[in-house]
């Protein structure tokens, strides 16, 4: 048995198709996202079942089809995968002041949004001065960087 996933960087709410190839022309593949049992589909006469799992969760998954045959007889044959699911992020940065002056520190916010709307608290920003990385963590919903 052979399992594969879509193509694709997936994000939160996306959809998966995912394709089960079994050495058989009839019986059921059974596909279990991260152990919960998301669908049981027939098995064409070419050994192939297909599901299509919406609105994925963000993280690591993992999947697992499993074969049966039409008497319902679990067989030694099962297949798995992983993949990851993103969040969609923005970024916001503010600080450009317009009475800005050369030679003059000025001080670069920059929040960081999900998919939704919301604010995220976890995680770093990078900024690029003068050539110079500065990686910041995220902290009250924003990290900053005088420069």
């Amino acid at each position: 048995m052979s399992l594969s996933l879509g193509n694709g960087t997936l994000f939160v709410g996306d959809s998966l198709s995912v394709r089960a190839n079994v050495n058989a022309s009839q019986g059921k593949v059974l596909f279990y996202l991260n152990d919960v049992l998301k669908g049981t589909v027939n098995v064409n006469s070419k050994g192939v079942a297909s599901l299509v799992l919406n609105g994925l969760s963000m993280g690591n998954n993992k999947l697992t089809a499993r074969y049966t045959d039409d008497k319902g007889t679990y067989l030694d044959s099962s297949a798995k995968a992983a993949f990851d699911v993103f969040m969609k992020t923005t970024l916001v940065v503010s600080g450009l002041d317009s009475d800005w002056t050369i030679n003059k520190d000025v001080n670069l916010v920059a929040k960081v949004k999900d998919q939704f709307g919301g604010y995220i608290n976890e995680g770093s920003v990078s900024f690029l001065i003068d050539g110079v990385k500065y990686t910041v963590g995220l902290s009250n919903y924003a990290a900053s960087k005088t420069s």
